[in-house]
């Protein structure tokens, strides 16, 4: 068999492999593997040969020894090219992700979870052809770099156009409107501009009387009639008794 392009991992769902880190000859001769910095593969993965250890590479192809008894039903060589499995490693993000057209992936991820989002953005990233409205998407604007040049605000207007709610009452509402000709259209509730204070709705209340046949009170709901402040009650008039008496001072002096 040609050198092996990688190690499969067989009949286990996950084998931790080391790597040698060092090779120490010893006096008879043989030599004596350090292995460390060891990596947990899945099952069906290919691991790259540098990423296996010497000892381990041997054995396999020895097909002897107490080694090769041990990693026989772990590991096998392969001529396949090394790679990871991103759908087992990552797990699908959601049922159904990968029939899903990125249009639909963007929307849903901006009412998903942040972690959420994050494995979404790796699980494409680790695609053939990752798509860059999800792998560039920015959690904290809440859309893909490019999304406000290819959205179609035409499609948007008219599906937000039939979905509209005339009954909400923001809808109803009459503002303030200042045509090129004719006279100003004053608007409904406080408007800080001295017009006649309508209630919110009056308008388009009336409107619906109007249609219904009823009679229509464009001003909305009655006011309170407010009363003038009364004047406060004058001094009664003096009766009898003198000026000095009354309060008007003394005419001694003026007579004098």
């Amino acid at each position: 068999m040609a050198e092996p392009k990688g190690y499969e991992v067989i009949d286990r769902d996950e084998v931790t492999v080391p790597r040698t880190v060092a090779v120490l000859d010893q006096a008879d001769g043989s030599k004596l593997y350090q292995n460390g910095m060891a990596k947990t593969w899945l099952l069906g993965e290919v691991i790259p040969p540098d990423e296996v250890a010497e000892n381990f590479k041997e054995a396999l192809e020895a097909k002897e020894g107490a080694l090769y008894e041990r990693i026989k039903n772990k590991l096998k060589p392969v001529s396949d090219e090394p790679g990871e499995d991103a759908a087992m490693r990552l797990g699908l993000p959601f049922p159904g992700f990968d029939d899903m057209e990125v249009d639909n992936i963007v929307a849903a991820m901006s009412v998903l979870p942040s972690a959420t989002i994050q494995r979404i953005k790796a699980y494409e990233a680790l695609s053939e052809d990752p798509r860059s409205e999800i792998v560039d998407y920015n959690i904290g604007y809440g859309e893909h770099p490019d999304q406000r040049q290819t959205t179609d605000l035409d499609a948007i207007a008219e599906e937000s156009e039939e979905n509209m709610d005339d009954n909400k009452a923001v809808r109803r509402i009459a503002t303030r409107d200042v045509p090129e000709d004719g006279p100003v259209k004053h608007g409904e509730g406080v408007t800080g501009t001295g017009e006649p204070q309508k209630a919110y709705g009056a308008e388009a209340d009336a409107e619906d009387d109007k249609k219904a046949g009823k009679s229509a009170n464009i001003r909305g709901a009655a006011k309170k009639t407010q009363q003038r402040r009364g004047r406060r009650d004058r001094q009664p008039k003096p009766t009898g008794g003198t000026p000095k008496d009354q309060g008007g001072g003394s005419l001694d002096k003026v007579n004098e």
